[in-house]
């Protein structure tokens, strides 16, 4: 796997599960759609309170989502206490165990450029769908069930896809457990939000401009995270965290222009690492994706390869396009 843990697993997990135990269900999938930053929402309760008041008037999932494409579905989930949430003060929901927490937002990927938004069998494009990017979840075991008895039947997503649309599906719970996320840029925490948390409120980051759009156009700020699908970041800061040097070769390499955004900018690993003056670095616990390389030696994979991705754009893209 290419992911690793800079804290204690045990705890960070067991955090993040009684985390999502508290979350009341109503507006739930809507706030599962934003990336959190404490220094651009304010406390936690602020930021429910601001996506609530967005919300006022406008549709919202409450109990389980119907498969519109004809699709029969016999939902496992609980039934709603309540007509409409309106009537809910946020009650319903909290202490109920997470069928599945997630690390990154969830998000509709019907109108956005997402690599495989319609990457489906046995099912029509007009089902309602949620991805989940980087299929590192927890999930419980009804929901594994459910996924699997859909699978062989016929009906099936793309795994990114699988535990967050069998979820709403079926009106199970599901929670974007926000982390820990490091970014390697000076961008204030509201410009960063402005352009990571795109859309009307009830659809963040499912529509054309969606962060998560695989076209390329925010590859400066993608690159730089320390856990995405892809980036540069999470094995840059590992390899510094295990006290190794930069690899000096990035800046000398043939290709090195291929290493630019379109404004110039670089998002390969530099830098001092001065531990005689400032010590060893130490990081929060945190989740850190994608990394390729664990030893001194560099071996032949790099978490973002540049030839596949600069000197030919993706196949999925193309289509987009067309």
């Amino acid at each position: 796997m290419d992911t690793r843990m800079t804290g204690h697993a045990y705890h960070f997990l067991q955090q993040a599960a009684a985390f999502a135990k508290r979350q009341p269900r109503k507006y739930l999938w809507e706030r599962n759609s934003y990336f959190y930053a404490p220094a651009a929402h304010g406390s936690w309760q602020d930021f429910m309170n601001m996506v609530g008041s967005s919300l006022k008037g406008k549709y919202t999932i409450w109990g389980p989502v119907a498969a519109t494409d004809g699709l029969e579905i016999d939902p496992l989930g609980p039934k709603p206490p309540v007509a409409d949430p309106s009537q809910d003060s946020y009650q319903w929901g909290v202490g109920e165990e997470a069928d599945l927490i997630t690390f990154l937002p969830i998000f509709d990927v019907r109108k956005t450029k997402w690599v495989y938004p319609d990457k489906l069998w046995g099912v029509s494009r007009d089902l309602p769908r949620r991805t989940s990017p980087i299929a590192q979840w927890r999930l419980s075991r009804k929901l594994l069930n459910v996924m699997h008895r859909h699978t062989t039947d016929g009906a099936a997503v793309v795994s990114e896809m699988s535990g967050p649309t069998w979820a709403m599906l079926h009106g199970l719970k599901a929670v974007h457990v926000p982390q820990p996320i490091w970014i390697d840029g000076q961008w204030s925490a509201k410009e960063l939000m402005s352009v990571v948390n795109p859309g009307e409120p009830e659809a963040v980051n499912g529509g054309a401009d969606s962060f998560f759009n695989w076209d390329h156009k925010l590859d400066h700020i993608m690159y730089r995270l320390s856990y995405m699908f892809i980036t540069q970041a999470a094995e840059d800061l590992y390899r510094r965290w295990l006290g190794y040097p930069p690899d000096m070769s990035q800046r000398t390499d043939e290709k090195i222009e291929k290493f630019k955004d379109p404004k110039g900018r670089y998002f390969y690993d530099e830098g001092v690492l001065n531990e005689e003056r400032y010590g060893h670095l130490c990081f929060p616990p945190m989740w850190i994706h994608t990394i390729k390389n664990t030893a001194r030696e560099k071996g032949p994979d790099r978490p973002v390869p540049v030839d596949d991705w600069f000197d030919e754009t993706p196949a999925e893209v193309k289509n987009f396009e067309d």
